[in-house]
């Protein structure tokens, strides 16, 4: 069964596909996994290793891909019931859960913090459009479509370029 398994995963159509490009899907998913599996385990056991080993995949899945911070939080308030309820003994696994978990994302929150004043940084303000309507949408089509004609001739892209400038000026 477990060769079985292995030859599934190493074989998935979409496995090969991520494993060539910088799509990380399957990362963060193993790393959920591994958060779950191990809050499953500290459930049983209730060892601070446990629960360690539950917040480093935690922070893994989280620096892997922004999705994880929607998936991982029923784990982690699930986690966060069960562990409060023990009083002043759940102060050491949640000081310890939260350094584990903070720790592969704090330089990542440093710089976003710098950057852009947020941890998690810009929250949508600066890419997505301020306006809607017929106007914007031609011009982000027009935009969309001058990318998809560019070619290895860096004049005829510059071309291309003043051309779809000026008329969307007009």
């Amino acid at each position: 069964g477990a060769a079985l398994a292995r030859l599934t995963a190493a074989t998935l159509p979409i496995g090969i596909l991520e494993s060539t490009s910088t799509q990380n899907d399957l990362v963060a998913t193993f790393f959920l996994m591994c958060m779950a599996e191990r809050l499953l385990a500290w459930r049983r056991s209730h060892s601070l290793e446990d629960a360690a080993f539950m917040a480093m995949a935690a922070g893994l899945a989280l620096a892997t891909k922004g999705t994880a911070y929607l998936v991982g939080l029923p784990l982690g308030l699930w986690f966060l019931i069960e562990v409060l309820p023990a009083g002043r003994r759940s102060a050491l696994p949640l000081l310890a859960c939260g350094l584990l978990l903070l720790l592969p994302n704090l330089p990542n929150y440093l710089r976003n913090l710098a950057y852009s004043g947020s941890p998690l940084g810009t929250v949508g303000r600066v890419s997505n459009n301020a306006d809607y309507g017929l106007g914007p949408l031609v011009v982000n089509g027009a935009r969309n479509f001058a990318v998809n004609l560019a070619t290895t001739d860096s004049a005829l892209n510059h071309g291309i370029t003043d051309f779809v400038y000026r008329g969307l000026a007009a």
